[in-house]
């Protein structure tokens, strides 16, 4: 799907986004951030960020974060709830951020939807900071991703990608100490930059 129709499709769910959302998600989320370990002060990138859902875990925890998505619906409805966050219009894959600006990158239900999956590595490099991490996790495992995307022509071929193929996108960007976890709940990896 190329990227005027994945923010299209974003764009015509944002408005009952949030009342679809299943109440056990925000428990994975919650389980989510704590392994992210978010501390205060440190800067964070929410890519793909959606109507907000990450806003006020990472607000909590004290960290400064900019929130960017492609949809501006999705980044409408956000706004309506958070006001005072940092919000961008922008296309991840292409987007000129100053380099090691962040300690942490979150992609969170979103890594299905790009189109230049590598891309997504080698910016996230470029953005963070020495010894920062990126996060690619999703609130469920890959295969109930996949049962949900095949049912819907739009989707069905956002999907993850396997474990062999994540690991080689986080390697050729130069991330190190890569982690991956299928099912913690949902679906968990993360690699480092390292420390220059």
């Amino acid at each position: 799907m190329d990227k005027l129709k994945i923010a299209d499709l974003f764009d015509g769910l944002a408005k009952t986004w949030d009342d679809n959302e299943h109440p056990r998600v925000f428990a994975i989320v919650e389980q989510i951030i704590g392994k992210i370990n978010i501390l205060s002060g440190e800067s964070v990138l929410d890519v793909g960020c959606g109507t907000g859902i990450l806003y006020p875990y990472i607000k909590k925890r004290g960290a400064a974060a900019l929130h960017i998505d492609l949809s501006a619906g999705m980044l409408e409805k956000f706004n309506e709830k958070y006001p005072a966050a940092r919000v961008m219009r922008a296309d991840f894959e292409t987007v000129n951020l100053p380099p090691s600006s962040f300690d942490k990158i979150i992609a969170y239900n979103v890594f299905p939807h790009f189109v230049d999956k590598r891309a997504v590595f080698a910016q996230s490099y470029k953005f963070l900071k020495s010894g920062g991490s990126l996060f690619i996790v999703h609130s469920m495992t890959r295969d109930e991703l996949k049962k949900i995307h095949s049912g819907n022509k739009r989707t069905a071929r956002n999907l993850l990608p396997d474990g062999i193929a994540m690991r080689r996108f986080y390697q050729e960007a130069g991330f190190k100490d890569i982690i991956m976890e299928e099912a913690s709940p949902g679906f968990f990896s993360s690699g480092k930059k390292d420390l220059v």
